[in-house]
């Protein structure tokens, strides 16, 4: 009855596969999901020189390997899939059986750093394989990839899109009165397809004005308020002016702009935050675009600076450069070379890091409020705003806050979670980069610095890292909220939100050394978290781009681990996960600190009880690994407990201090 309601994605058929038949004893099935093709006497040769015999099967989600011994292996979503090869003379002839000479290997290669090797048998077309593979990967629409086909059978699992209420959050900023207003003039998405049909816009200013400021403005992407410090200095975004090499003015924008300032009493200046280098911005001018001409903006007395945060060619270059050594990483490795090749990469956090320090000196310090734009306004100028804001805000630390930064920053305002992952056939190749991906670095790199004031843990960065690509849910789907409002995303898939915050999932995302801060007086925020930006306190994330290592610890990287509290996996492949999860649970590392107050709906505290601990019988090889990872996470909690306690002594604003020398790079 679900298929027939909910057909699968049409794909390419090859004449040459044999018919696919598929018993639910033989792997994992979701439902929605169905076997579309089934290559058995296959030979899986990731490891090098060893092969295991089995089935291969592809679905419309995933690519899967079940050995003889029914253990499945190898999952890899079909969204998540970058490049598919085959290999007529394999490179190591290492297979137990002697293969033909026609038969070949196929290579999959996936977004995430991971490489899978198949040895196809000689009844089964290699190519065309490949070819199937390559049309399920990349669908010509929206309406053919596979959250639209997902329906989880728990339904408190579809119960995530209510997390971000729009006007809950602006009430609580206190930006629905004083100076400010919610405008409901993209309603329908009038003037700014990209944009929310909600935003906060400065009092004073009226709708006639805005839509002229949205025709001054790059894809009608007007200035809009997303944050307000308590000492009144706001942040607001939008996109490039459309000046031209004429130099347009618009007065309707400068008119704007100065409501913006005059909503920061005390302030002395307004700063124009352009995050691309000078060289980029003065080239746009050329197409039509630039930068603000500081002297139209007298009254707001605009202060104009550059961030010099390279564009999304760069960023893609520096992740493909990084994936080169991480994809063949293993035991006889040198992690100096992940370190090498990780330098562009982190180069490019540096940058974003020490922007994000300057914007939090303006606002708190200078009292001053910041206006950020790079070309459009969804790539850095989303990664800017969102992590000034949790540096600023301890809210956006906590597990429902940085969610709810998360929806408010990339989703509702337009990041192109489609485009730049690269999830339709049709769609440029050029504009693809992993932008969010590299935001998630920038937290992970935040939190090394300041290892007590997350609620949140690194497994829930990874876990968003992963179904970014995964194609599991909805919430990643589409370039902005007006296309998912056609796709009707929410009533037909399920959220990402809805999994994290489920009980008995929820648990693994908290920090045991998370220590709550307390909130001075009424009218007051805590001092701000000000990071260093120095390289010397960056280090490549090697949880993320090196957890298919055969160097790293086994973990729970592909989101298996919330199928297995809601008995989705087959008991073959929950054998594999639980040892981890003996291992890793927060609950069983130290209860004491672990605070359970969000909930996945809603802005109530509801205390949450711990899952119950879970005790699984160890082989003595495991035991062994079990007692090493118990002795180094013992070392390791004591060292970051004897942080935290340095961290609540008395002392000055919360800020590094370092010397002179190491601190400029500001």
């Amino acid at each position: 009855k679900l298929l027939q309601r909910h057909p699968p994605p049409l794909c390419a058929t090859p004449p040459r596969l044999p018919p696919s038949t598929m018993s639910q004893d033989d792997g994992i099935m979701l439902p929605g999901e169905v076997v579309l093709h089934k290559v058995e006497n296959t030979n899986d040769v990731t490891k090098y020189n060893v092969t295991i015999i089995g089935t291969l099967y592809i679905t419309n989600f995933q690519c899967f390997f079940v050995d003889q011994g029914k253990n499945v292996s190898g999952n890899i979503p079909l969204a998540c899939i970058f490049k598919v090869e085959t290999i007529k003379k394999p490179k190591n002839n290492h297979s137990a059986s002697t293969p033909s000479d026609k038969s070949q290997y196929i290579e999959i290669r996936t977004k995430d750093m991971r490489i899978v090797k198949y040895l196809i048998p000689v009844f089964c077309n290699a190519s065309d394989l490949r070819k199937s593979l390559e049309e399920l990967t990349n669908p010509q629409e929206l309406q053919r990839q596979f959250p639209l086909y997902y329906v989880p059978s728990n339904t408190a699992l579809t119960q995530g899109w209510e997390l971000y209420d729009v006007t809950a959050e602006y009430q609580r900023l206190g930006l629905t009165s004083g100076g400010w207003r919610m405008t409901h003039i993209n309603y329908q998405y009038a003037i700014a397809k990209s944009y929310p049909e909600m935003f906060i816009v400065p009092l004073t200013v009226a709708d006639t004005t805005l839509e002229k400021v949205a025709d001054f403005r790059s894809k009608g992407r007007i200035p809009a308020c997303v944050w307000k410090h308590r000492n009144s200095a706001s942040i607001s975004r939008c996109s490039q002016p459309l000046v031209g090499l004429g130099r347009t003015r618009c007065e309707e924008d400068e008119t704007l702009l100065k409501e913006i300032f005059m909503n920061s009493p005390g302030a002395k200046q307004l700063y124009i935050v352009d995050a691309r280098p000078k060289l980029n911005a003065s080239t746009n001018s050329l197409a039509g675009g630039g930068s603000e001409t500081v002297g139209n903006y007298s009254d707001s007395n605009c202060v104009l600076e550059y961030y010099n945060i390279a564009n999304i060619h760069a960023v893609r270059d520096a992740h493909e450069k990084l994936g080169k050594i991480c994809t063949t990483f293993d035991d006889r490795g040198s992690y100096s070379d992940v370190t090498a090749a990780a330098s562009s990469w982190i180069d490019h956090l540096v940058t974003i890091i020490s922007g994000v320090r300057r914007i939090v000196q303006h606002i708190e310090e200078e009292r001053c409020p910041v206006v950020i734009h790079c070309s459009d306004g969804w790539d850095r100028t989303s990664q800017l705003s969102a992590l000034s804001q949790m540096m600023m805000d301890p809210y956006y630390r906590s597990l429902h806050g940085f969610c709810v930064l998360i929806c408010k920053e990339f989703i509702s305002f337009g990041h192109k979670m489609t485009t730049r992952n690269g999830s339709i056939a049709h769609l440029s190749k050029s504009q693809r980069s992993p932008i969010f991906l590299q935001f998630l670095d920038c937290v992970w790199q935040l939190m090394r610095q300041f290892p007590t004031s997350f609620e949140f843990s690194e497994e829930l960065l990874v876990f968003l890292a992963h179904h970014t690509y995964s194609g599991l849910f909805g919430t990643f789907i589409g370039d902005n909220d007006a296309e998912r409002e056609d796709l009707n995303i929410h009533s037909r898939s399920a959220s990402v939100w809805g999994f994290i915050f489920y009980p008995p999932i929820m648990s693994h995302f908290t920090n045991p050394l998370y220590t709550p801060i307390e909130v001075p007086a009424e009218g007051l925020l805590p001092p701000a978290l000000l990071p260093n930006a120095n390289v010397k306190f960056m280090q490549p994330w090697r949880g993320y781009f090196l957890r298919w290592a055969g160097a790293m610890p086994k973990r729970d990287p592909v989101g298996l681990l919330p199928l297995l509290d809601l008995g989705l996996v087959k008991t073959n492949v929950a054998e594999e996960i639980k040892p981890w999860t003996t291992r890793r649970d927060p609950a069983q590392m130290n209860p004491a600190h672990i605070i359970h107050t969000t909930t996945a709906v809603g802005h109530t505290n509801i205390p949450v009880p711990p899952p119950p601990p879970v005790f699984v019988a160890l082989s003595p090889d495991e035991q062994r690994i079990k007692d090493k990872d118990d002795a180094i996470l013992a070392n390791r909690t004591r060292m970051l407990q004897s942080v935290a306690a340095y961290s609540r002594q008395p002392r000055k604003p919360y800020r590094n201090n370092h010397s002179q020398e190491e601190d400029d790079d500001d």
